[in-house]
């Protein structure tokens, strides 16, 4: 579908100008209709269905009279030695913030044992392997196992004085604990020594990698 830049042509008569300025109302309509809403309905018209963009070489500059963008960089070798992949940014007048996305969280109970997810994110699976001992299963895998965990629960206890721990799991390997693939967490609580307890709720986030 032509887009024609020079119209109407001055040269040309109306009749002339007829048909290149159908075109540029079909290219508009249906260009617009990649990623907006256009000549759809009322409610719709003018928004947009998502937003794609390119990857800038380095952080973008803000335009004069505007207060901030937000755009896609790849991550540098410095940044994430073992993964650069590509990641959105916000940046204002004085300071450039990565938004840093949730690879996976998920929120689960414990009832005699048996576990129960609440809410999750790219977590297909959470097995309780012992008492307060728990795999979390990607249900895609991560790009690497250089993630953020971070994680917290309740004490299954009617003392209010009474907490929960939260902790990842020990290994002599990092994968046999933290991989592509899943992680190993611990729930216990600390009284002198620590104890392994289930936890009345539990809930964890992981971010990068």
């Amino acid at each position: 579908m032509p887009w024609n830049s020079t119209w109407p042509i001055g040269s040309s008569s109306v009749r002339a100008n007829k048909t290149p300025g159908v075109q540029n109302t079909a290219y508009i309509e249906t260009t617009l209709n990649n990623d907006h809403y256009w000549n759809i309905g009322t409610n719709e018209d003018g928004r947009h269905k998502f937003v794609n963009m390119p990857k800038q070489a380095v952080d973008a500059t803000i335009s004069t009279g505007m207060d901030g963008n937000i755009y896609l960089r790849e991550k540098t070798a410095a940044e994430s030695p073992t993964n650069q992949d590509i990641q959105p940014y916000f940046r204002n007048a004085s300071q450039v913030m990565q938004m840093l996305g949730i690879r996976a969280c998920g929120v689960f109970t414990v009832v005699g044992g048996v576990v129960t997810i609440q809410y999750k994110h790219n977590i297909s699976t959470i097995v309780r392997d012992s008492a307060g001992v728990f795999t979390a299963t990607f249900a895609a895998a991560t790009p690497t196992n250089n993630y953020l965990v971070l994680g917290d629960c309740v004490r299954n206890t009617a003392t209010a004085n009474d907490v929960g721990v939260f902790t990842m799991s020990a290994a002599s390997t990092l994968t046999n604990v933290k991989s592509t693939a899943l992680f190993k967490f611990r729930t216990f609580t600390y009284a002198g020594s620590p104890a392994a307890i289930d936890p009345i709720q539990c809930w964890f986030v992981v971010f990068g990698g």
